[in-house]
């Protein structure tokens, strides 16, 4: 699919009487690609244009989710992935070439494929965090030496600090627990964080397609930032932070004694929180890094506490609506399955904590079981999952017809309010955005905020294919005969 730029001059060419080997030749594309277009008009590039991108948008949250966990994977291995998890993808690889650009852009998830060799600029605050390991031989209070290993996290925009020390070399569940605690000491995370290809997070290079450690890819996707991967040792892409190695070496350890892990981490907080935080390095802003970090702070991106507790376990099956943790099935409330597609679950003492990934929010306490029964029960519980407004706002963050929607919807249907958002969150996994605000502007124009209204707007604008996904037949035949009745409705007007 070439862009409306290069079929304008398409039309031009061919107007003054430019043979098709020639404007190939000066457009810089195969001579096949200008016979397809050679006698289309402009409307056959609009329709075709629109086809693709509707197409494509189906796809958007699968490709911004690879994207955002791995920037630099190639287009090739998205457009593999696809074909591996949705059998019925059928784009061409040029559309989907130039819709992957476009997403990369929008959302600010470029491709690192070269080493750079010239400065970087300057980013925003809250845009990029880096992060590397290292280590160092230390005297102990009985004349030994001992070596300990230690994680720096650096902010870009402000240059402010946080160290985390280990006694053994770092491994995946270190590495998550040191992340932990640098989002907390910072108060949120930024958008993207630059590492190594480190074994602690990678598996296997692969010629570009990244194999990451298991464990470590949930993680990303659980909080919720891009990663970048650079090669070691490259001043050019993360030379702040192999710096700031440097800088706590030279400042703080050296010299220091070793009383043990935790007396070191309560030592190196207590420098931070002091000189390691006040010195400004040359070439930098004037600012000391604690002062521009009070103007980082506030576009850093907040983690929900119950994300960041230790000993949580992410469960992302929910079948038969329960939850197997240790050889156990754990009952959820009645809905919960059809609401999200994973829960945390954190033991704490005789008790199963079990929270919505997404929000944060607690949906049901458990006792542990020890008992010899393979299903759990709930107790004292009520028996329909209840929907937090917040689910579903979390979809449409300032979109003034949602809201007025929404409003719509708790006053006329307040009985089956609850059964009613999840309707809406099953679509929402199905259609995007643009497609249900026009469902939501349809429903306000006829005073009949459902989801019934919804899914039969939905139906007659897109057909049956998408809600076969998430409905019964029985119901899609009742939202078909409305739709029909609106096709109706709209021819007449």
């Amino acid at each position: 699919m070439i862009n409306y730029n290069q079929f304008k001059r398409i039309k031009e060419l061919q107007q003054i009487g430019t043979s098709q080997t020639e404007t190939a030749k000066q457009l810089g594309i195969c001579r096949e690609r200008v016979r397809t277009w050679w006698h289309k008009t402009e409307a056959d590039f609009w329709s075709e244009e629109r086809k693709i991108s509707g197409d494509m948008d189906n796809y958007r949250a699968f490709v911004l989710d690879l994207l955002k966990i791995c920037p630099q994977i190639r287009g090739t291995n998205v457009y593999l992935k696809l074909q591996e998890n949705f059998p019925s993808f059928s784009v061409k690889m040029p559309a989907f070439y130039k819709f992957v650009k476009q997403l990369r852009v929008e959302n600010d998830l470029e491709q690192f494929s070269k080493r750079l060799t010239t400065a970087r600029e300057s980013l925003p605050a809250g845009e990029e965090m880096q992060v590397d390991f290292g280590e160092f031989r230390m005297r102990t209070m009985y004349g030994t030496w001992i070596k300990v290993y230690f994680a720096c996290f650096v902010l870009s925009y402000s240059n402010f600090r946080y160290i985390h020390f280990e006694p053994k070399p770092f491994s995946t569940d270190t590495a998550i627990t040191a992340h932990n605690f640098a989002f907390k000491y910072f108060g949120g995370r930024t958008k993207k964080i630059l590492y190594d290809l480190d074994g602690v997070f990678v598996q296997s290079e692969n010629f570009g397609n990244i194999i990451f450690v298991k464990k470590w890819e949930e993680y990303v996707r659980k909080i919720g930032f891009a990663t970048v991967y650079c090669r070691p040792h490259d001043p050019q892409t993360k030379g702040r932070v192999e710096g700031i190695v440097n800088f706590c070496k030279r400042n703080f350890l050296d010299g220091t004694t070793y009383y043990g892990c935790d007396a070191l981490r309560y030592a190196a907080l207590k420098w931070l929180d002091g000189a390691g935080n006040e010195y400004v390095s040359s070439g930098s802003r004037k600012q000391t890094p604690r002062e521009a970090f009070m103007q980082e702070q506030k576009h850093l991106v907040p983690v929900h506490a119950n994300l960041l507790k230790p000993k949580q376990k992410i469960i992302g099956s929910l079948g038969n609506n329960t939850v197997h943790y240790n050889g156990k099935q754990y009952e959820l409330p009645l809905g919960t399955n059809l609401i999200m597609s994973q829960v945390q679950v954190e033991e704490v003492g005789d008790e199963l904590y079990i929270f919505c990934t997404e929000t944060g929010d607690l949906v049901c306490t458990h006792k542990i079981s020890t008992c010899d029964n393979w299903v759990i029960k709930l107790e004292n519980q009520s028996s329909q999952m209840n929907v937090s407004p917040e689910i579903l706002k979390k979809h449409f963050p300032n979109d003034d017809i949602f809201a007025k929607f929404f409003d719509k919807l708790k006053s006329q249907n307040s009985r089956y309010f609850a059964k009613q958002c999840i309707g809406i969150l099953q679509a929402i996994r199905h259609y995007t955005n643009e497609q249900l605000g026009f469902a939501f502007e349809h429903c306000l124009k006829l005073d009949i905020c459902n989801f019934s209204e919804l899914m039969s707007f939905l139906i007659l604008k897109h057909g049956k294919n998408l809600a076969k996904a998430f409905l019964s037949r029985e119901k899609i035949y009742y939202y078909t005969k409305r739709a029909k009745e609106l096709e109706v409705l709209y021819a007449d007007r």
